[in-house]
């Protein structure tokens, strides 16, 4: 083997010094891409970091390859999470978002933030709806839809449609319609209002 190396050797006009140096500026090239691709990953430029992994996985390196195996990987993973928060399915989203977040994707870290901001906002809407605070109440689960709370968005729908039967609970009553108006007022007493909830109170005294 060493007899048929020193054969390649003559005929590519190469000593052992070359050999080694070129393996040495290699190895030094490979090491400046995965410095480099640390570095921007940790500022978050996933494509940039990603960019050196590659050139970096081109020379062979063994770290490169499996770094960018886990970026596929956790891609895959944060895919999985949007599509299925799009359903709603926040449970089962924030499931793939935890696994693309092991795996050091930051668009994941930052949606499960988001999802736990989310959740806090939309604890407070509940409490404030339940003590009959629905402006406060409605506050805070426009806060908790904007950062894609299908809970919240759906409260906030609920919310809507209880006002529109509560306004016009009061507007039959206005015009002596007691039947409809309590008809009304029972379908906004139905989606959480307090103030539907406290006129059919008054019907029954």
């Amino acid at each position: 083997m060493d007899a048929i190396m020193a054969w390649f050797k003559e005929k590519a006009g190469v000593t052992d010094e070359e050999i080694a140096a070129a393996e040495a500026k290699e190895k030094e090239y490979v090491a400046g891409c995965l410095m480099l691709a640390k570095q921007y990953l940790g500022m978050g430029h996933c494509i940039s970091g990603k960019t050196y992994l590659e050139l970096a996985a081109a020379k062979g390196s063994e770290e490169a390859i499996a770094q960018l195996k886990d970026m596929e990987y956790a891609q895959d993973m944060y895919d999985l999470g949007e599509h299925y928060l799009a359903m709603g399915h926040c449970i089962c989203s924030k499931t793939y978002f935890e696994l693309a977040a092991a795996k050091g994707c930051p668009k994941a870290a930052a949606k499960l933030k988001d999802m736990e901001y989310a959740e806090d906002m939309y604890k407070l809407g509940e409490h404030y709806l339940g003590m009959g605070h629905c402006i406060c109440g409605k506050t805070y689960f426009e806060l908790a839809a904007a950062k894609g709370c299908p809970k919240a968005a759906a409260k906030l729908k609920d919310i809507e449609y209880a006002e529109d039967m509560y306004k016009l609970g009061e507007q039959y009553l206005a015009m002596g319609h007691k039947i409809c108006s309590k008809t009304y007022f029972e379908l906004a007493a139905a989606k959480g209002c307090p103030k539907a909830a406290a006129k059919l109170a008054e019907y029954e005294a």
